[in-house]
């Protein structure tokens, strides 16, 4: 039970785990949680197994699932393609097959993080079609509808994250409540270079 606070938008309630740690094995029985932001509401369930020589995270071995996922997202429903497995291997966690899926659209998180570094190092990439009202859900000021076709990877750290890929939009509408600005028929390819973005032959009508 109880309620976590992560940031300022997210909460976490109704936290539930059920573990077991026998030696070095390490049992995730069940992990729940309701998760809720300013658009957002879900639930999730996972489980898995790990071992963890001389109970040192950073050399912890493992794979878990994430078994039940569900979230009204701006409205819309995203869930998983199938269960997610996510896997740790001496500090290094991978996702290994995590996809996710809404409005008949699917996007891949594959790739990984690696915790030994000071800071942690991003190597993940996301392919697929985005249904973008999912973002308004994190960003209060903006509302978007439509889908992109992905092909993003993510490097660098959660703090300075370097993007390379692109993102086409198809038909898109864009509105931001501060400044006062609505474009609709949105077309055309968004270029992530490094620190750069590259609008090449973005097309719209305002």
């Amino acid at each position: 039970g109880g309620r976590r606070k992560l940031s300022t938008n997210v909460v976490f309630s109704n936290l539930a785990v059920n573990a077991n740690l026998t030696g070095e094995a390490l049992t995730l029985y069940a992990l729940s949680a309701q998760v809720a932001a300013e658009k957002a509401s879900g639930r999730f369930s996972a489980s898995g197994i790990a071992t963890i020589p001389g109970l040192d995270p950073m050399r912890a071995t493992g794979t878990f699932h994430v078994d039940t996922a569900a979230f009204d997202t701006a409205g819309i429903d995203v869930t998983q393609a199938r269960p997610s497995t996510i896997s740790i291997n001496n500090g290094i966690v991978r996702m290994d097959d995590v996809v996710w899926q809404a409005a008949g659209s699917a996007l891949r998180l594959g790739g990984g993080v690696d915790l030994t570094k000071e800071e942690a190092a991003l190597d993940l990439s996301l392919t697929g079609v985005a249904v973008l009202r999912v973002l308004s859900a994190f960003v209060p000021t903006l509302a978007i509808d439509g889908t992109a076709d992905v092909d993003v990877r993510v490097r660098g750290t959660a703090s300075a994250p370097e993007l390379t890929g692109r993102m086409q939009l198809n038909n898109a509408e864009l509105a931001l409540s501060s400044p006062r600005l609505v474009v609709s028929e949105l077309s055309g390819p968004i270029a992530f270079i490094g620190d750069r973005i590259e609008l090449r032959g973005l097309t719209g009508s305002a």
